[in-house]
């Protein structure tokens, strides 16, 4: 008798398929806040601006968004895509030239975030 045959075989552990990707939107979306606001308060300090406050109150409801991404991803994923569908139209209406531009660099990291983290949360919840 081999030495083996009296240990018992324990499957190994294997994590849920949708964690990485609610990992990742979370992380994308906190950095990516957390960049546009030391941006926003080094260089919108001293204006007060309709634009920038509005900014201010579009940036303040992206902390949010991402706070319930964190809380809970299946309803952080649609606040994810409100703040970044929201942040997009606001650069597209105050952009000027560069408004295309403007509005995917930063409504695209929410929307992105928001896709990752609704793959990752009807992952999880199959699993």
């Amino acid at each position: 008798m081999s030495e083996d045959a009296g240990q018992e075989t324990v499957p190994a552990r294997r994590t849920p398929r949708g964690r990485p990707s609610v990992m990742a939107a979370r992380m994308l979306a906190t950095v990516v806040t957390g960049l546009f606001i030391v941006i926003g308060l080094i260089t919108f300090l001293d204006e007060a601006t309709a634009e920038v406050i509005a900014l201010f109150v579009l940036i303040g409801v992206a902390v949010a968004c991402v706070l319930v991404a964190w809380w809970q991803a299946g309803l952080g994923s649609r606040a994810l895509a409100l703040a970044g569908i929201a942040l997009a139209v606001f650069f597209a209406i105050v952009g000027g030239d560069d408004r295309v531009l403007l509005a995917l660099i930063f409504g695209g990291p929410y929307l992105l975030s928001a896709l990752l983290l609704w793959f990752g949360a009807s992952r999880l919840a199959r699993a």
